[in-house]
């Protein structure tokens, strides 16, 4: 029960209710606003639609291009962060196009409720996939024409956007991709990295930033065919060590790469090449920089 506290005060009987603590914090919380600021770690699959052109030999013997379009699918993490009236998303290369913009995308048309937060991620004037996240189950859908994704959120605690089946032990602290950095840092400078390696759109170095060695290093073709195995001549590359890689002929930039580890384990992944220098290769992740 509140205290009543009367007084007459120029023959007006003045009644004052004294509040109770609880009372004001309830009736603060009822004039804020709903909860808007949140970072979180969804993991999940996708796919993405890719169209490539391939040869085709006619009857009369001359060769013509053929689209040949498919999904590809991958597992994958997202993270959405939310501050206010705006909101981005960290999108995986793998459901990016050749020509999309790497890293952080806006979520335009941001709606957030209690319970919902909904919006368009924007890749490009082209394509902005729609995008809904129910904060009460966790649940994240991103559906679009090109690419989709579905999969699970909880707060963001500095997880790797690394794949966790079958990922190694992490450094306390750390990051899978800063971990790698700092292994290539210790095996040779990236700035030696950088003028070792053949400026040529499709010469790298690559670096096994695995616990193992890799024993396949495989492009796969349009059909889902692997290539020769690159590392049949020159052996498996053992863990913490670079290899020179180049490309002998072909101008296309994008490829998709097949990794086999010694331990039997497999991971493959969509690569642009072009304009790039290593491409790191951990236990459950392919990325090139």
């Amino acid at each position: 029960m509140n205290p009543v506290w009367v007084c007459v005060w120029g023959g007006i009987i003045v009644v004052a209710i004294i509040l109770s603590a609880s009372i004001v914090a309830a009736i603060g919380l009822q004039a804020a606003p709903s909860v808007s600021t949140v970072d979180l770690f969804c993991r999940g699959r996708g796919d993405r639609f890719v169209t490539t052109q391939i040869k085709v030999r006619q009857s009369d013997g001359t060769m013509k291009n053929q689209s040949n379009s498919r999904r590809v699918p991958f597992d994958d993490a997202i993270r959405i962060k939310v501050a206010g009236d705006s909101g981005e998303a960290l999108i995986p290369d793998a459901m990016l196009g050749d020509d999309d913009q790497r890293g952080w995308h806006e979520i335009k048309k941001l709606e957030v409720t209690p319970s919902m937060i909904a919006g368009k991620v924007y890749f490009g004037w082209l394509f902005s996939p729609v995008m809904s996240l129910n904060r009460e189950t966790g649940t994240l859908r991103i559906t679009g024409s090109l690419a989709n994704f579905s999969g699970s959120c909880t707060p963001y605690t500095g997880q790797s956007m690394a794949r966790v089946a079958g990922s190694a032990p992490m450094p306390a602290g750390g990051d899978a991709r800063a971990s790698a950095r700092a292994a290539a840092e210790r095996a040779g400078s990236r700035d030696a990295a950088r003028s070792a390696a053949v400026k040529a759109d499709l010469a790298f170095r690559l670096f096994n930033a695995s616990s193992e060695s890799i024993v396949e290093f495989a492009m796969m073709g349009a059909s889902g065919t692997p290539s020769a195995n690159w590392f049949r001549t020159s052996g498996p590359l053992a863990a913490n060590l670079f290899r020179q890689m180049n490309f002998s002929t072909g101008t296309t930039c994008t490829h998709t790469v097949r990794v086999t580890f010694a331990g039997g384990g497999r991971t493959t992944r969509p690569i642009n090449f072009c304009g790039k220098n290593i491409l790191y290769v951990s236990n459950d992740d392919i990325w090139i920089e």
